[in-house]
This record gives C-alpha cells, sequence and structure tokens, in this order.
C-alpha cells in the first residue's frame, strides 16, 4: 500500500503530457507546423533554440567496412506559454518545424494569456 501511495505522488510531480490545449479560442495540437502555433497564440512567454544529434548505422552506399555510422542533426525548438494565474503554464517542443510533444509545467502566475 505504502509503496501505490509513493508512485502516485511521484506520478503527480511529474511534468504531464497532452495531446492538445486551446489558446486565444483555438487548438494546438501535435503535427501543428511552428508558425501555424503561433499565429493562433501569440508569441510564447520564452523560447528556446536547441540542437538534437541521433547517430546511428549508415544505411546507403559507405566505402567504410561494414557501412559506417552517420549522424543526423534536428532543430529543437521549445516553446513555453505562461497562461497565467489559475492557469497552467504549456511546454511546447517543435521537431524540425513540427509540434512533436505538448507538456504541463504547473500553474501560471500573472495575466491570463491564453484565453
Amino acid at each position: 500500500m505504502r509503496s501505490v501511495v509513493l508512485s502516485l505522488v511521484v506520478l503527480l510531480l511529474l511534468p504531464s503530457t497532452a495531446l492538445a490545449f486551446t489558446c486565444r479560442g483555438r487548438i494546438v495540437s501535435e503535427g501543428d507546423q511552428i508558425d501555424i502555433v503561433t499565429a493562433k497564440c501569440g508569441e510564447p512567454t520564452s523560447r528556446r533554440l536547441s540542437k538534437y544529434g541521433v547517430t546511428g548505422p549508415y544505411t546507403g552506399t559507405s566505402p567504410l567496412p561494414g557501412g559506417g555510422q552517420a549522424t543526423v542533426v534536428y532543430d529543437v525548438e521549445t516553446l513555453v506559454y505562461n497562461c497565467g494565474e489559475g492557469r497552467l503554464i504549456h511546454v511546447l517542443t517543435f521537431k524540425d518545424g513540427k509540434l512533436q510533444k505538448l507538456e504541463t509545467a504547473g500553474h501560471g502566475s500573472g495575466p491570463r494569456i491564453c484565453e
């Protein structure tokens, strides 16, 4: 019983993942392009740009024995919308301009801006 309660507490503390959220009366969902999201929601509270690389076996023609390795680099942009007092903070992660993940990160503060 004790482990069940502890597991529930840990789950409540983790950021949750959402499939969609509404800002300014418009639905934003996974797969949306970043320019569409900013047109619907306006400029985010904060924005972070980074690169993400994945290395794996190269499947094309390679002069190296065994085929070699290849690295694919993706642009990753994270937009944070602090929707204000009594509302959630939404964290949107885009890979190559396409919305891949929506998460919530607790409750916001300040004026309500996502309505």
